[in-house]
């Protein structure tokens, strides 16, 4: 499944629980709140995990820091995915963003 439709199953599986959608860096983007927890642009599915956490270390070995400008300056808790990825894989961590969003909340 490419990141779109991925994330459109996700928005759909995880309004029950808080989520919806809306748009950061002219993302689609799933949110708790105002909180943005994860987004989709250009076939790639990025998230926001708490930098240092166990989740968040598992997530770079398989992806890779989010880096908006690509100027070697990535945000320290987002981490992206490319299409790649079994979706299994990209989803448990989209869940784990949201998790991670409601401790904060």
């Amino acid at each position: 499944m490419d990141a779109e439709a991925l994330f459109d199953d996700l928005a759909t599986e995880l309004e029950p629980r808080g989520a919806s959608t809306g748009a950061m860096f002219g993302a689609r983007s799933l949110k708790l709140g105002k909180k943005v927890f994860a987004t989709t642009k250009n076939g790639r599915v990025t998230v926001k995990l708490a930098a240092g956490t166990a989740t968040h270390a598992e997530a770079l070995k398989v992806g890779e820091p989010f880096d908006p400008s690509g100027k070697g300056r990535p945000m320290k808790d987002w981490v992206t995915f490319d299409a790649s990825l079994p979706d299994e894989v990209v989803a448990g961590f989209v869940v784990a963003a949201l998790d991670r969003a409601k401790e904060i909340a």
